[in-house]
Protein backbone atom coordinates (compact mmCIF):
# COMPACT_ATOMS: atom_id res chain seq x y z
CA UNK A 1 0.00 0.00 0.00
CA UNK A 2 1.59 3.31 -1.00
CA UNK A 3 1.96 5.93 1.69
CA UNK A 4 -0.14 9.01 1.01
CA UNK A 5 0.38 12.25 2.92
CA UNK A 6 -3.04 13.72 2.15
CA UNK A 7 -4.50 15.34 5.29
CA UNK A 8 -7.98 14.39 6.50
CA UNK A 9 -10.69 16.07 4.42
CA UNK A 10 -13.38 17.46 6.70
CA UNK A 11 -16.18 17.32 4.11
CA UNK A 12 -15.76 13.53 3.82
CA UNK A 13 -16.55 11.69 7.03
CA UNK A 14 -14.03 8.99 7.78
CA UNK A 15 -15.06 5.37 8.10
CA UNK A 16 -14.02 3.94 11.48
CA UNK A 17 -12.32 0.58 10.98
CA UNK A 18 -11.17 -0.15 14.49
CA UNK A 19 -11.83 1.01 18.05
CA UNK A 20 -9.10 0.08 20.48
CA UNK A 21 -8.05 0.73 24.09
CA UNK A 22 -4.52 0.87 25.47
CA UNK A 23 -2.65 2.11 28.51
CA UNK A 24 -0.86 5.45 28.22
CA UNK A 25 2.95 5.27 28.09
CA UNK A 26 3.08 6.15 31.80
CA UNK A 27 0.43 3.54 32.57
CA UNK A 28 -1.58 6.18 34.45
CA UNK A 29 -4.63 6.10 32.20
CA UNK A 30 -6.54 4.09 29.63
CA UNK A 31 -6.79 5.63 26.16
CA UNK A 32 -9.41 4.90 23.53
CA UNK A 33 -8.46 5.54 19.93
CA UNK A 34 -9.92 4.96 16.46
CA UNK A 35 -8.37 3.89 13.19
CA UNK A 36 -10.23 5.11 10.12
CA UNK A 37 -10.00 5.63 6.39
CA UNK A 38 -11.26 8.22 3.94
CA UNK A 39 -13.13 7.43 0.69
CA UNK A 40 -9.85 6.77 -1.16
CA UNK A 41 -8.48 4.48 1.60
CA UNK A 42 -5.97 6.87 3.20
CA UNK A 43 -5.57 5.83 6.84
CA UNK A 44 -6.01 8.04 9.90
CA UNK A 45 -5.84 7.67 13.66
CA UNK A 46 -7.49 9.76 16.37
CA UNK A 47 -7.60 9.84 20.13
CA UNK A 48 -11.13 9.54 21.44
CA UNK A 49 -11.09 9.23 25.23
CA UNK A 50 -8.76 9.25 28.20
CA UNK A 51 -9.73 7.77 31.57
CA UNK A 52 -7.56 10.36 33.32
CA UNK A 53 -7.40 14.13 33.06
CA UNK A 54 -4.81 14.46 30.26
CA UNK A 55 -6.12 16.66 27.45
CA UNK A 56 -5.78 15.64 23.81
CA UNK A 57 -7.10 16.59 20.38
CA UNK A 58 -9.86 14.53 18.79
CA UNK A 59 -8.66 15.38 15.27
CA UNK A 60 -7.80 12.68 12.79
CA UNK A 61 -4.04 12.42 12.14
CA UNK A 62 -2.68 10.96 8.90
CA UNK A 63 -1.19 7.54 9.61
CA UNK A 64 0.94 7.88 6.47
CA UNK A 65 2.50 11.10 7.78
CA UNK A 66 3.11 9.45 11.15
CA UNK A 67 4.80 6.44 9.52
CA UNK A 68 6.92 8.74 7.34
CA UNK A 69 8.01 10.62 10.45
CA UNK A 70 9.02 7.33 12.09
CA UNK A 71 11.11 6.42 9.02
CA UNK A 72 12.84 9.83 9.06
CA UNK A 73 13.66 9.30 12.75
CA UNK A 74 14.89 5.73 12.22
CA UNK A 75 18.37 6.31 13.65
CA UNK A 76 17.09 7.75 16.96
CA UNK A 77 14.74 6.48 19.67
CA UNK A 78 11.13 7.47 18.96
CA UNK A 79 9.57 9.57 21.72
CA UNK A 80 6.43 11.68 22.04
CA UNK A 81 8.44 14.67 20.77
CA UNK A 82 9.10 12.78 17.52
CA UNK A 83 5.38 12.93 16.70
CA UNK A 84 4.62 16.53 17.68
CA UNK A 85 5.03 17.85 14.13
CA UNK A 86 2.55 15.33 12.68
CA UNK A 87 0.14 15.29 15.66
CA UNK A 88 -0.29 19.01 16.44
CA UNK A 89 -2.59 20.47 19.03
CA UNK A 90 -2.27 19.27 22.59
CA UNK A 91 1.23 18.51 23.89
CA UNK A 92 -0.16 15.11 24.96
CA UNK A 93 -1.06 14.05 21.41
CA UNK A 94 2.41 12.71 20.58
CA UNK A 95 2.65 10.50 23.67
CA UNK A 96 -0.91 9.25 23.42
CA UNK A 97 -0.56 8.45 19.70
CA UNK A 98 2.75 6.71 20.47
CA UNK A 99 0.90 4.52 23.00
CA UNK A 100 -1.66 3.66 20.29
CA UNK A 101 1.14 2.85 17.81
CA UNK A 102 2.67 0.55 20.42
CA UNK A 103 -0.70 -1.21 20.83
CA UNK A 104 -1.00 -1.58 17.05
CA UNK A 105 2.49 -3.10 16.83
CA UNK A 106 3.97 -0.25 14.79
CA UNK A 107 6.57 0.59 17.44
CA UNK A 108 8.12 -1.43 20.25
CA UNK A 109 9.98 -0.42 23.41
CA UNK A 110 13.76 -0.33 23.23
CA UNK A 111 15.08 -3.23 25.30
CA UNK A 112 16.80 -2.01 28.47
CA UNK A 113 15.86 1.66 27.93
CA UNK A 114 13.51 3.57 30.19
CA UNK A 115 12.19 5.74 27.34
CA UNK A 116 12.00 5.49 23.59
CA UNK A 117 10.62 3.15 20.98
CA UNK A 118 11.88 1.54 17.79
CA UNK A 119 9.91 1.45 14.56
CA UNK A 120 8.46 -1.87 13.40
CA UNK A 121 8.08 -2.58 9.68
CA UNK A 122 4.38 -1.81 8.94
CA UNK A 123 3.79 -4.17 5.98
CA UNK A 124 1.85 -6.85 7.89
CA UNK A 125 -0.14 -4.23 9.79
CA UNK A 126 -1.11 -2.37 6.61
CA UNK A 127 -2.23 -5.66 5.04
CA UNK A 128 -4.42 -6.33 8.10
CA UNK A 129 -5.99 -2.87 7.80
CA UNK A 130 -6.54 -3.32 4.04
CA UNK A 131 -8.47 -6.50 4.89
CA UNK A 132 -10.75 -4.46 7.19
CA UNK A 133 -11.35 -1.97 4.37
CA UNK A 134 -12.01 -4.77 1.85
CA UNK A 135 -14.48 -6.37 4.27
CA UNK A 136 -16.43 -3.08 4.42
CA UNK A 137 -15.82 -2.61 8.15
CA UNK A 138 -17.57 0.54 9.37
CA UNK A 139 -18.03 1.03 13.11
CA UNK A 140 -20.62 3.61 14.21
CA UNK A 141 -19.27 5.86 16.95
CA UNK A 142 -21.75 7.70 19.17
CA UNK A 143 -20.71 11.28 19.93
CA UNK A 144 -19.07 11.91 23.29
CA UNK A 145 -21.06 14.01 25.74
CA UNK A 146 -19.32 17.34 26.17
CA UNK A 147 -19.61 18.12 29.86
CA UNK A 148 -19.42 21.86 29.14
CA UNK A 149 -22.67 21.68 27.14
CA UNK A 150 -24.58 19.87 29.90
CA UNK A 151 -26.70 21.87 32.34
CA UNK A 152 -24.82 22.78 35.54
CA UNK A 153 -26.99 20.40 37.58
CA UNK A 154 -26.00 17.40 35.44
CA UNK A 155 -22.31 18.37 35.42
CA UNK A 156 -22.28 18.33 39.20
CA UNK A 157 -24.21 15.06 39.30
CA UNK A 158 -27.11 16.82 41.03
CA UNK A 159 -30.72 16.26 40.19
CA UNK A 160 -32.93 19.26 40.86
CA UNK A 161 -36.62 19.64 39.99
CA UNK A 162 -37.22 21.28 36.62
CA UNK A 163 -37.35 25.05 36.96
CA UNK A 164 -35.43 25.14 40.24
CA UNK A 165 -32.64 27.69 39.98
CA UNK A 166 -29.29 26.26 40.89
CA UNK A 167 -26.69 28.62 42.30
CA UNK A 168 -23.23 28.41 40.81
CA UNK A 169 -21.10 26.10 42.94
CA UNK A 170 -24.00 24.78 45.04
CA UNK A 171 -24.54 21.06 45.50
CA UNK A 172 -28.00 20.52 46.86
Amino acid sequence: MPINTTPAIEQHPLQVLKVQKTRSLSGASELTYHLGCDPIDNLYIRLWANSSGGLHSKHWFSLARILERLILNDEKPITSATLRSVCPGSMNNGGFILAALRQEGLVKPIAGAEHGMNRVEPTAYLAEVQALIAAGTAIAIPPLANRRTLPVAKRAGVTAPVGTPLKRGSRR
